[in-house]
């Protein structure tokens, strides 16, 4: 259905009948032309456009045989026709509520005009007439644009003069209770003395009235209305003064629509309520009033009230205005003031260049046109410079300043740190978009100067709340293993985690550099030693700890820790059982044991599960596999395990089975795995039944923070590795997500994911998506750390500036000489 893209035309060809719709046409210049008259730069769907038949003279179409019988009339424009009919425009709507507040204001000023004394057509005109003169006043006395005093907005709002010549169109007669005595003669000159005879009070209850908040200054007209309370403007009593008008044709209309377009200021000290105006006969007599202007108070209103005081709505909206004292102690409770929002709230926006320079175009000052403007970006900020035709200069930037530094260049060197991202992605993306951003030393510089230190104070502010936690528990599972920052045998970090087996909370990690000990195989050891510790210098009671197989642990328990209760994770002798049953099962003699694995893994899970703690029963149950896939079910040999636990086999069942035979090369080879002597003494140390998979998914996540492709320092994997642990913290305890639209609104939601491991799909429940709260708290507290004057440096930096030595064994020699010596054959 094709529409007309003409501002304020609503003609379509569903609803309007005789008219014909044209696109916009290809060539350039005719296109440039067209979207200038019907003011549209840049329309989303150029090429879709039309412009109807309206907007066209009849000399823009051809003559086609529309006068021959039987053709339909398609009128077809001319190859140059541009449009030139335009509906009359109305003023531009800035906002919905400022023209809820139009409509209220006008209102109740005809509201109150009507009721509170009715005033003739004479009585409306010079109203008008002194308003206007006091615009052209404000106008000649520009050089008292602002002082150190306070400052008195003009603002000729189109409001004031529709109110008004809508009650001169009226003609309203004069009211009985109240009237103003006018007195005019030829001899003065058109000169009239208008003067209060009466004030007359609102009778409507609850209404007081006030003046214009678009206006807000003293208008040098006398009251055609007495309010009953202050204005909201100008929050004092108002002044009844008499004033002597000339005709409305001494003010010249160039200087009136000048007028009109501005808003001036201009300051004014105090005036007291006996201070009377000087006769106006003349546009001579604009100087003295010019010098009045400098005597008139903001404090005093002598300006005509006209409007009823505005609504909530109204004031809570408008900028410019201030209660007074009385009815800011009524409301003080009520008022909803905005608060300015800090930096990291406030939203931030990506701006083109040319979009940006639309907004210097005139003087903040003057409103006269720039001539001079200068650009300059500091990181992520752009400071822009302008000088007018009058010689103001004025300075923007488009970030505000916390003490020394950029707000917008802190907060974002934080997001690249707290989001897990690195700055060369970062910056690699910002030069794709060609966008102003923060240099590498800057970032390196405030990570080290602000960053690190937040993070580390607010993950020791979380470890202490969470330590005090589980020192109520007398009895406290932990589950611990390392990572490595690399793959292979030649990491050079090595971190070491322990979490809480319950919850899923990290308690404490330590960071070892493979200086600290003699081998990259050591981290581990040396790692858990350092956690153990640190829990026990704090009052941390650790009952039993959980590990992978490693061997120095093992032994370091043994030695160091004798107390705490050491089990293995069942998960890792799982694996190594399935490993070599699956290289077994390659031999061309054992191919039949590849249809017991998955069951033989099965049931060391479930022989660990049951044991109830007792090492003999589990020797039992976990040996007791062998007769079942051989096809003996009871067995008398046996102490505390003497049959299998499943059901009794039917026949089908038994045949279905691919059973191996006794003496069977594949029952040996399982024979081997099953009875041996290190796994079976192993089995001591899963008595328990304690998994860490909760880690692993830990250590998995922490590649988002520390991957293992990318280099960082002693301070930067400490800090990331806190950052993890934060995110692991405040996101463990989620629950499943559940359908939220369809049929199964309620139900729990899955996935299904195909592993490389167990190669068949697999149902993965899907959880709650994860809340950041917490790096709001960092982004505030980033802010808070840069006005702190003296900073408090870490222990964690302490502790790194004497760390452990590099991991050069030599001196780095000159650049120059390394070049040259690489460069040379000899």
């Amino acid at each position: 259905m094709p529409h007309c893209m003409v501002p304020e035309c609503t003609n379509n060809s569903r609803k309007t009948v005789g008219i014909s719709y044209h696109r916009i046409p290809k060539e350039k210049g005719l296109r440039e032309a067209w979207l200038a008259r019907i003011r549209r730069v840049n329309p989303r769907d150029i090429n879709n456009s039309c412009v109807c038949s309206a907007h066209f003279t009849p000399d823009c179409f051809e003559r086609t045989l529309d006068l021959v019988p039987g053709y339909q009339k398609k009128p077809k424009l001319k190859s140059d026709a541009v449009p030139s009919i335009f509906p009359r425009s109305k003023p531009e709507k800035a906002r919905s509520t400022g023209r809820r507040r139009n409509q209220i204001r006008s209102e109740q000023a005809r509201q109150e005009l009507s009721y509170c004394g009715r005033i003739n057509f004479l009585n409306i005109s010079a109203y008008i007439y002194n308003i206007k003169l006091c615009i052209y006043t404000s106008s000649y006395s520009k050089k008292m644009a602002r002082t150190n005093m306070g400052n008195i907005c003009i603002n000729t709002h189109s409001v004031i003069f529709k109110i008004l010549e809508d009650c001169i169109s009226m003609q309203i007669e004069s009211s009985s209770t109240s009237s103003q005595a006018i007195e005019c003669t030829e001899s003065e000159s058109q000169s009239c003395t208008i003067s209060s005879v009466s004030e007359t009070q609102c009778p409507i209850d609850g209404m007081t009235a006030s003046r214009e908040i678009g206006i807000q200054c003293e208008l040098l007209v006398d009251h055609i209305i007495k309010p009953m309370t202050s204005c909201i403007a100008t929050q004092t009593e108002s002044t009844l003064l008499e004033l002597h008008t000339p005709a409305l044709a001494t003010v010249s209309g160039n200087d009136i629509a000048q007028s009109d377009q501005e808003v001036m200021y201009i300051d004014a000290p105090s005036l007291k309520e006996s201070t009377s105006l000087p006769e106006c006969h003349s546009p001579s007599t604009f100087a003295e009033t010019t010098d009045l202007l400098e005597k008139v108070s903001p404090q005093k209103s002598i300006c005509s009230e006209y409007t009823c005081t505005l609504t909530d709505t109204d004031t809570d909206h408008d900028e410019y205005y201030m209660p007074s004292a009385e009815s800011q102690t009524e409301t003080e409770n009520e008022s909803d003031v905005e608060i300015e929002k800090s930096p990291v709230e406030q939203k931030k926006f990506v701006v083109f260049e040319k979009n940006l320079d639309e907004l210097f175009v005139t003087c903040s000052t003057c409103a006269k046109p720039i001539v001079e403007q200068s650009k300059k970006c500091i990181g992520s900020m752009v400071v822009v410079e302008t000088v007018c035709v009058d010689g103001h200069q004025n300075k923007w930037r488009s970030q505000p300043m916390i003490g020394e530094k950029i707000a917008g260049n802190l907060l974002l060197a934080g997001s690249i740190l707290f989001s897990g991202n690195t700055f060369q992605n970062v910056n690699s993306l910002a030069q794709c978009l060609n966008l102003a951003f923060i240099g590498r030393s800057t970032f390196y510089d405030m990570q080290k100067e602000v960053l690190f230190p937040v993070v580390d104070k607010a993950w020791k502010d979380h470890q202490v709340d969470l330590l005090n936690e589980t020192k109520e528990s007398s009895k406290l599972d932990i589950c611990g293993d390392g990572r490595c920052d690399s793959p292979g045998h030649c990491a050079k970090y090595g971190t070491y985690t322990v979490m809480e087996e319950n919850s899923s909370k990290i308690l404490d990690f330590e960071v070892v550099q493979v200086t600290e000990v003699s081998s990259s195989n050591a981290m581990e050891a040396e790692g858990c030693n350092r956690v153990l510790k640190n829990l026990k210098t704090k009052g941390v009671k650790v009952r039993c700890l959980t590990t992978d197989r490693h061997t120095t642990v093992t032994a370091e328990m043994r030695k160091k820790h004798s107390e705490i209760t050491h089990q293995y994770d069942v998960w890792h002798l799982s694996k190594w059982v399935v490993k070599k049953l699956t290289k077994k099962s390659k031999k061309k003699e054992c191919k039949d044991l590849t249809d017991w694995i998955q069951s033989v893994s099965a049931h060391f899970w479930w022989s660990v599960a049951t044991c109830d703690g007792n090492y003999e029963l589990l020797i039992e149950k976990w040996t007791s596999v062998v007769n079942h896939i051989s096809n003996k079910h009871s067995w008398r040999h046996a102490k505390h395990f003497k049959k299998c636990a499943h059901h009794k086999l039917t026949r089908r069942e038994k045949k279905e089975k691919p059973w191996l035979k006794p003496g069977a090369a594949a029952l040996v080879a399982l024979e081997d795995i099953v009875f041996n002597k290190k796994l079976l003494k192993d089995l001591k140390l899963v008595t328990e039944f304690h998994h860490t998979g909760n880690l692993e998914v830990y250590h998995s996540m922490m590649l988002k923070y520390c991957p293992k492709r990318q280099h960082f320092n002693h301070e930067g994997m400490v800090a990331r590795t806190q950052l993890a642990a934060l995110d692991n913290n405040h996101n463990c305890s989620r629950k499943q997500a559940v359908v939220k639209k369809g049929s199964n609104v309620g139900s729990l939601r899955y996935n299904l994911v195909f592993p490389k491991m167990r190669k068949t799909w697999v149902v993965k429940p899907i959880k709650e998506a994860k809340q950041f709260d917490y790096i709001t708290t960092l982004m505030e507290n980033i802010l808070r750390y840069k006005k702190s004057k003296k900073p408090k440096k870490s222990k964690k930096a302490k502790k790194s500036a004497k760390h452990a030595k590099n991991i050069a064994t030599k001196e780095k020699p000159d650049k120059e000489t390394a070049i040259k010596a690489h460069i040379s054959r000899f």
